[in-house]
């Protein structure tokens, strides 16, 4: 008669393979890799000490190389030891020109420290210069420091004073956020004081108020017609020209904001002030981001969206609980409104580990700037 399965025991001699447990197909069998949980199906059974190969894909989707599954009596262990985070192709990175958010996607999968350049000009028409998009622990990042903000050719700007026309010439290029001075004076005999004209990305704005009536002859004068003025707020730039508009001294003509300035709310009042067309953008607000509007965050390898608790406003931060994304994970994650899109500058980065085994949830706190 065969020996029996306890013989084999006692004496302390090696099972037969036949005798030996066994790992079947079919199974789910849990895999982790740093904050990843999940589970993973062999590709067939196997025999005690044997080793199924899987791709580590099967895990997660950004996830690359080998997964190993080893029968151990009768019972599969895997390990993710070869695996590692990649950024999929298409996989979105987030742009920050020029005040507004841009959802940039990758040309290919990269790995981890993996880069290449993108010229900004595919990110913001008008721009020069070459981001770098990498990828870092399997998050996106594209950096724009490089990137040249448009400038202002030379040109021969009208510049309007009471009601008459002059020119000024701009000799030289002027670079985004720089200006030059010229003399009210010397493009009208009446007026005295400063003007400036300026670049803002690309655009030329003329600034008049500095200049004042210093003559009996322009004292109350209308504004018009074609009056200018310059606004400039929030890396948006413009001269607005009334047109056949004409405004007497100490008069005004109200815009709405969102006509000159992009995602600005609110109303803009230009006012005549001896023939000089003043403007007060003050009450223009930048548009917010709305409660419940959420940002992407990537936290220990799982991708999820945070959303605003509350309304936050064009400028302002806050700290959003990764929990909410990844629940292995502790801690907040910095987002920004930047004109009514929410980003998170570091995409979830910021984000720890739990140092204990029990779940926690994490509790959002406010901070504005």
């Amino acid at each position: 008669a065969a020996p029996s399965i306890w013989r084999w025991i006692l004496v302390g001699a090696t099972l037969p393979m036949s005798l030996m447990a066994a790992c079947s197909s079919g199974v789910s069998v849990d895999a982790s890799f740093a904050r990843i949980y999940g589970t993973v199906m062999p590709s067939s059974g196997a025999e005690d000490g044997e080793t199924d190969i899987l791709d580590c894909a099967a895990l997660a989707t950004n996830l690359q190389g080998d997964l190993a599954l080893t029968c151990d009596s009768g019972t599969w262990t895997a390990s993710t030891a070869n695996c590692s985070l990649v950024c999929l192709a298409g996989q979105p990175g987030y742009a920050v020109l020029s005040g507004l958010v841009h959802s940039i996607g990758t040309n290919a999968t990269l790995i981890d420290g993996d880069a290449y350049g993108l010229e900004c000009e595919s990110i913001r028409g008008g721009f020069g210069g070459t981001a770098t998009v990498s990828c870092t622990s399997g998050m996106v990042s594209i950096d724009t420091s490089s990137c040249i903000s448009p400038s202002c050719p030379a040109a021969n700007v009208i510049v309007r004073i009471g009601q008459r026309s002059s020119t000024f010439a701009l000799t030289d290029a002027l670079s985004d956020g720089d200006s030059v001075a010229f003399s009210c004076l010397a493009l009208h005999s009446e007026y005295t004081g400063d003007g400036s004209i300026s670049c803002v990305e690309g655009a030329t704005v003329i600034d008049i108020t500095g200049c004042e009536c210093a003559a009996e002859t322009c004292r109350a004068r209308e504004c018009g017609p074609f009056a200018r003025a310059g606004i400039a707020k929030n890396f948006r730039g413009t001269t607005v020209n009334l047109g056949l508009s004409i405004l007497a001294s100490g008069t005004a003509q109200t815009m709405r904001c969102s006509e000159l300035l992009e995602r600005h709310s609110g109303n803009i009042d230009f006012t005549c002030r001896d023939g000089v067309l003043t403007s007060n953008d003050s009450t223009c607000i930048a548009q917010p981001c709305n409660a419940g509007e959420g940002a992407e965050l990537f936290v220990h390898g799982v991708r999820g969206w945070a959303p605003l608790e509350a309304p936050l406003p064009h400028g302002g931060e806050v700290g959003l609980p990764c929990a909410g994304v990844n629940p292995h994970s502790s801690g907040q994650e910095l987002v920004r409104c930047t004109l009514g899109d929410l980003y998170a500058p570091a995409g979830g980065l910021s984000c720890a580990d739990f140092t204990v085994t029990s779940t926690a949830t994490a509790t959002t706190t406010t901070t504005t700037t």
